[in-house]
């Protein structure tokens, strides 16, 4: 059945095959692979990246829906495993990639020397998800959005921390002017992608740091310094964590980098990380759909981040918000039929 599989596959991505040196296994429920993705900046070199897909072109059925996303801090794509089935019984496919510093990805991204807030550091990561997204659609058969049907296309879900990378695109689309981000002045040549197959982004669980507001008292557990912070976040986030569940929770563990992790923002200081943020929200990107979710049991951390998003989004169209019943910050391992159902109806909500 394994020899089978693989020379199915082959066949529908031979090409990809032959000019990427993709070299498939099978982890977890994914096919992986690993690419090197192309450069955009000049100058720029080209980086090898791990990626993992739930359903390969020409394996299944077309799926509806292809989201894009990206994990948060120390915790990478295995996080996303037990969810895989319930996107499948909804004709959901799941691309993701380790971002640097994961396993089988670049080493973290070290400025030299190192400016305010690692804002170049954002930047980086920014870029590497784009170049991922234009990858899946040049080589891995995702399909643009069909506007008439409200189907096709990518959505760009960020988890975390792995919100900022999407939160500073929105931030740098050509509505804006005058955008503080310092993005690129190359990534104009991705626009005609980014209009014709991104659909929505979503935001689940973006922290504080998304959007320049203040510590919360329930942080100060986490509040330590770069020695120390890895082992006080893990034991932060693993409080309403089912112990039946931490080992799915481990499986995608990797905590070398948590004092990096935390280093890098939109902006070096939260008022012009607010300001940032207000260009991404308020209003959002015209004929994108934008969606939240938080967790029932979100900690106040993540809620008051998401307070201040909704407030921005409230009234606009193509935006909604959703509560995941009974979910906190791991949702996509602890209620992965509800976190599905959510993204689903966020999604119809948006109306794209």
């Amino acid at each position: 059945m394994t020899l089978l599989f693989l020379s199915t596959r082959y066949k529908a991505i031979g090409r990809s095959v032959v000019a990427r040196q993709l070299l498939y296994t099978r982890q977890m429920s994914f096919i992986s692979g690993t690419v090197k993705l192309p450069t955009i900046v000049p100058g720029d070199e080209p980086a090898e990246f791990k990626y993992f897909d739930s359903q390969p072109a020409g394996t299944e059925s077309t799926p509806s829906t292809t989201i894009i996303s990206v994990h948060g801090v120390t915790f990478h794509s295995a996080i996303w495993d037990r969810w895989l089935p319930s996107l499948r019984e909804n004709n959901i496919r799941l691309l993701s990639y380790n971002r640097r510093g994961y396993e089988g990805s670049p080493s973290i991204h070290k400025e030299d020397p190192p400016s305010a807030g690692l804002v170049q550091t954002t930047v980086r990561y920014t870029l590497d998800m784009l170049k991922f997204m234009k990858y899946a659609v040049d080589e891995l058969g995702v399909q643009p959005t069909d506007k008439k049907r409200k189907s096709g296309g990518v959505v760009l879900l960020g988890w975390s921390k792995g919100c900022i990378p999407p939160i500073a695109l929105m931030a740098s689309m050509r509505h804006v002017k005058n955008p503080l981000f310092p993005m690129p002045p190359e990534v104009v040549s991705l626009e005609p992608m980014l209009e014709s197959y991104l659909r929505a982004v979503l935001l689940y669980e973006p922290p504080g740091t998304a959007s320049g507001r203040p510590p919360t008292e329930d942080t100060k557990e986490f509040a330590v310094g770069p020695s120390e912070i890895q082992t006080a976040f893990y034991n932060w986030v693993i409080k309403k964590i089912n112990p039946d569940l931490l080992p799915a929770l481990n499986n995608a563990y990797n905590g070398e980098h948590t004092a990096h992790e935390f280093s890098w923002y939109l902006a070096p200081d939260r008022p012009t990380i607010e300001q940032i943020a207000y260009q991404a929200f308020d209003p959002v990107p015209p004929n994108l759909g934008v969606g939240l979710m938080l967790g029932e049991e979100a900690s106040d951390y993540c809620k008051d981040a998401g307070d201040w998003i909704q407030q921005r989004l409230a009234q606009q169209p193509h935006t909604a918000t959703a509560i995941i019943p009974g979910a906190g910050h791991f949702a996509m391992i602890s209620h992965p039929d509800a976190f599905t159902k959510s993204i689903v109806d966020v999604l119809h909500k948006l109306d794209v």
